[in-house]
């Protein structure tokens, strides 16, 4: 029985050792995922409205060197900088107007060739700029003024963050539409000049604008109007004791203007209670 035995184990030995020699042998290669961190800013950190920050990152991967990765910023969902290829030593940066709103979420992915991919997040708070305060000092609401004669402003502009220097002001006229003015405000806000507006009632505003864009007014309403020309009878003089007798020539001088037009530009006219229209010279001379 021993000798039975022995034979057949050994023949089982050998046929696994037949088996274990021809199966294929199989080798897995595992692709870690890319990792990412944000830099700056950091989390808590508050950024202002309207500015221009640069956000900064590294990203790395065990299986693939920088160039072949890519990085994609995103804040609150929407792509601020897509499909960039990071440096040498895996950092990687972005620039960013920060938008309106209370917070804003920051997030870096990374990915690697074969389409594995990491990411960061931060969230960061927004801090809001005000738009500039405007006080139109000069011309005052309901003001009437004569056309042709330079009309005074006088007002002040400030603003939250920006200097008054920093601000662009105009004013907008209902009849004129917007009229571009060359003062500049002094480091106190103050800022004066003059207009030459048209003839009609006005809604006047005066608009600043800061860095950020926003944008204030105060305005009033004006008129301009055309005043009519002056006349004055220079000779005969009024209440004299002069007598005038038919047929005798009588010289007649007066002086006459306007606020808008030259002299020679006016139509003089002599005329009399008993004889209408008189056939005069109505000549004016400058």
């Amino acid at each position: 029985m021993r000798n039975s035995i022995g034979p057949m184990g050994s023949s089982l030995i050998w046929l696994g050792l037949l088996v274990g020699c021809g199966s294929d042998e199989k080798l897995t290669v595992h692709n870690s995922s890319p990792e990412a961190v944000i830099l700056s800013p950091s989390l808590g950190d508050g950024v202002r409205e309207g500015d221009l920050i640069t956000l900064m990152g590294a990203v790395t991967d065990p299986n693939h060197t920088a160039e072949d990765l890519t990085a994609t910023w995103s804040a609150d969902g929407v792509t601020a900088c897509e499909g960039t290829t990071p440096a040498e030593d895996g950092t990687t940066t972005c620039e960013l107007t920060v938008p309106a709103g209370e917070d804003l979420a920051l997030q870096l992915e990374v990915r690697d060739p074969k389409g594995a991919s990491g990411s960061a997040s931060v969230d960061l708070v927004i801090t809001e700029t005000e738009a500039p305060m405007v006080h139109l000092k000069a011309p005052e609401d309901g003001g009437v003024f004569v056309l042709g004669e330079p009309i005074a402003f006088e007002a002040t502009v400030t603003d939250g963050e920006d200097a008054p220097g920093e601000l662009t002001v105009w004013f907008e006229s209902s009849v004129d539409g917007r009229i571009e003015i060359d003062s500049v405000a002094t480091s106190a806000g103050e800022l004066a000049g003059v207009l030459d507006l048209s003839l009609g009632s006005h809604d006047l505003a005066l608009w600043a604008q800061d860095t950020d864009g926003k944008t204030n007014r105060d305005r009033v309403s004006i008129t301009v109007e055309d005043t009519p020309p002056t006349a004055e009878i220079l000779t005969p003089e009024e209440g004299t004791d002069a007598v005038y007798y038919t047929d005798e020539l009588i010289a007649l001088s007066g002086l006459a203007g306007d606020a808008e037009d030259a002299p020679t530009d006016l139509l003089a006219e002599w005329s009399s209670s008993l004889d209408g229209i008189l056939d005069a010279d109505t000549s004016v001379q400058s």
